[in-house]
């Protein structure tokens, strides 16, 4: 379910690597070669790779806990058997990422006992709880679907055992996503209680779809060893703005957001709503936070619509106005991330 490329590259400055080999192998992957189990590496690069694929494994693993729980309960025999197949299908992934794990020299035992004592983490996107059936269809719609999208491009990566294993996996992660498409559909053409389900489910999981690839690469990424040796190949910041291209509009024409905008339209938007004339645009960052965040860029500090002065709005709070301003869906504005910095 879900691929990680965002692991940190940890280098250990007391080994000195032959400059000739680690030439050769530089030329390799600049080549578009694969690196093989028994080919000479890095130990930065092996400890890297084995830390990235022991994590997707993990993650795996710990994937397939919530949705396992929901297979008594699924709505029908249908969707039973459907969720059992992709439970058997992700801890399958697990074991197939253990096995590459192993290539790189850590036993499937300790990676386990590992994971079992909390030495080895999983994505946290897993730690958030799903009560409810919507939460199951929003899980393989925007989760699987964020997961492919990034498993997408570690099939490009560099080492051979995890690339092959990642176009397997990707093949059966594409009947997760279509099930999860189709739930939400059934769901969004149900009842009004169904409808209801599956907008609560959908606030629930865009935030953490949106986490889900991590937070924003340094500037000079591309000529740091994580993808100057193509364990990643593409940045944080530009897999969620597919993502977001992706399922935004979707969103919208579900019928789950109203308007789709940055956060200049909502200003707009929540100032005409209130009935304001003069408003101050004010971004509120948590202490020791990034400068920029999913949601603003930096432009938009504090901003003056309309001459300036009045009264603040927290546009993180438009959603909270009287319902009566907002019949339908409950967001007034699903947030796309800036495509250009401020």
């Amino acid at each position: 379910m879900s691929g990680s490329s965002n692991v940190g590259l940890r280098t250990d400055h007391g080994v000195v690597e032959d400059p000739e080999r680690l030439a050769e192998f530089e030329a390799r992957i600049a080549a578009g070669e694969l690196i093989e189990q028994d080919d000479w590496m890095p130990e930065a690069y092996r400890t890297g790779m084995l830390r990235m694929a022991e994590h997707h494994a993990n993650s795996e693993i710990v994937g397939a806990l919530p949705e396992g729980e929901w297979i008594t309960r699924a709505p029908s025999l249908k969707r039973k058997l459907a969720l059992t197949a992709k439970v058997q299908d992700e801890v399958g992934h697990g074991q197939m990422l253990y096995r590459v794990s192993e290539d790189l020299g850590k036993t499937r035992d300790q990676m386990l006992r590992d994971l079992a004592t909390g030495r080895t983490k999983y994505h946290n996107v897993f730690n958030y709880p799903a009560p409810t059936w919507g939460d199951i269809a929003m899980i393989q719609w925007l989760i699987d679907g964020a997961a492919i999208m990034n498993q997408k491009t570690l099939a490009d990566g560099s080492f051979g055992p995890y690339v092959r294993t990642m176009h397997r996996i990707n093949m059966e992660e594409a009947f997760h996503f279509r099930s999860g498409e189709d739930m939400v559909l059934t769901l969004m053409s149900g009842t009004t209680g169904q409808k209801r389900m599956a907008q609560d489910a959908f606030d629930r999981w865009w935030a953490p779809a949106l986490m889900f690839f991590g937070p924003e690469d340094k500037p000079d990424a591309e000529n740091l060893p994580a993808m100057k040796w193509r364990m990643k190949t593409v940045k944080n910041a530009e897999l969620r703005q597919r993502f977001v291209d992706r399922f935004a509009p979707a969103a919208l024409d579900l019928g789950l957001v109203a308007h789709l905008g940055d956060e200049r339209d909502a200003f707009d938007r929540a100032r005409a709503l209130a009935g304001i004339d003069r408003a101050r645009l004010v971004r509120y960052v948590r202490p020791g936070s990034r400068d920029r965040d999913l949601y603003s860029d930096g432009r938009a500090r504090a901003e003056t619509a309309s001459g300036g002065g009045g009264v603040e709005i927290n546009l993180l709070r438009v959603d909270g106005l009287d319902a009566a301003l907002l019949p339908g869906a409950r967001f007034l504005y699903l947030w796309s991330v800036p495509s250009s910095g401020g």
